[in-house]
Parts: C-alpha cells; structure tokens; sequence
C-alpha cells in the first residue's frame, strides 16, 4: 500500500502524437502573403483545403514538405522558396507583341479538312466559331472559300484573348488586341497546354506580356493550420 521505500514510481508513457506524413490525406487552412505581407488567397471565411500529401504536381512541392512532420491542430508558417515554388521568373517568357494584326475576310480551305471537323460542307451554309459567323461563298472539287464576317468595331475573343475589329479595308480585317494593362488572361500555348498570360504594358503598336506564373521568381509565406489528418 505504501509502496517499496526509495523506489520512484514508473511513469506512463506519452501517448504517440500522429504528425502529417507523405501520402496522408490533410484537411488545411492557410493565408498566402508575399514578402511584403500583402495577402495573395486565403481560406478563412471559406472552407478549408482537403488534399493528399504528395508531390504529383497538383500542389508545390514546398508547400507539401512544409506539411510532412506537423501534428494536428498545430500553427505555422511555412516558407517557400521559388526553387520549391513556381520555379525563378524566366525572362525569355516576356514577350513583347504587335497590338494588331491583318485578317484576310476570304480563305480557301480544304473541304477533307472541314469535314474532318464535322461540319456540313455545302453552298451557303454557315457556322458561329469564336470569332464569329463564318460562311460558304464559292466551292470547288477539293476547297472551300470561307468569308469571315467580321464588320468594324466588332469585339470577340480568341484563344482566351479579348479582340476587336479596328479597321476594315480591301477584304481584310485588322484585327486589335483589346486588353489592358494588369490583366491576367488564360490561354493556351502551342501544344495546347493551358497558360496565363500576365499583360504588362500597352501602347499604340505593341502590347508586353508575361507568361511565366503569376507567383515565379517569388518567395511565398503560408500561414498554416493542420485542421485533421486522415
């Protein structure tokens, strides 16, 4: 009852504390700042993030290393680095582009080729595309001639971009490039990837984009919470 004199009673051990590992599935919320404290996104006032830890490209790999070793319910800032990030701003990426650009209204086009796209190849018919209503005026054996409608003033847009018609002139539309200075506008590259395009500068003759992301070249601050671990 009194136990055995001089000798310390064994303690119990800690229980075992579950920390976030590699293919867990995590239930975060998180604010990004950059390194002037300006906030990027958030999740607060919003539901938290749900997603698995692991670096298959879905999230940054800092991001998911930042994570691997945290325990429920524990606060941190995690830094990231632009090698753990969107990688560093890569200038070849800027590109400056002429703000406008010649479209022929007539264009001859194999009829194999428009049948290939399921269109119904006959004189007179027409189609809404993105740039607008596109006719049949004249055909032979193996082509098609096409007429762009595309009257002046005409706004529409292409491949993601915002466009206009400024000028109409001997058959030929001239088309501009209808954006603006900070726009971001999804896009896609030449082998059909989606891409963003940050709009730098506009002038008369030339507009300045930035296809790298938004986020190169940028040490980023995620201010963490480890909701659950499952």
């Amino acid at each position: 009852m009194f136990g055995c004199p001089g000798v310390e009673p064994t303690p119990e051990p800690e229980p075992e504390v579950r920390t976030a590992q590699l293919d867990d599935w995590v239930v975060v919320d998180y604010t990004l700042k950059l390194e002037d404290g300006s906030i990027v996104e958030t999740t607060h006032g919003k539901s938290p993030i749900r997603f698995q830890l692991l670096n298959n490209g879905e999230m940054i790999p800092g991001f998911i290393e930042g994570i691997v070793g945290m325990k429920e319910k524990e606060e941190k800032t995690v830094v990231v680095t632009p090698e753990t990030g969107y990688g560093p701003h890569d200038p070849s990426k800027v590109e400056e582009v002429s703000r406008t650009y010649n479209k022929p209204l007539y264009e001859n086009v194999s009829i194999s080729y428009l049948e290939s796209q399921g269109l119904n190849v006959s004189m007179g018919n027409t189609w809404r595309t993105e740039i607008g209503f596109i006719g049949i005026v004249n055909m032979t054996n193996e082509t098609a001639e096409l007429f762009y409608v595309l009257p002046l003033g005409y706004e529409f847009v292409f491949n993601g971009i915002p466009q206009k018609v400024q000028k109409v002139e001997n058959d030929t539309a001239i088309i501009e490039l209808n954006v603006q200075e900070g726009q971001v506008l999804t896009t896609t590259d030449e082998f059909g990837n989606p891409e963003q395009l940050v709009v730098m500068s506009v002038n008369e003759t030339t507009v300045t984009w930035d296809s790298n992301h938004p986020m190169a070249g940028k040490t980023l601050y995620f201010d963490v919470l480890l909701r659950t671990i499952e």
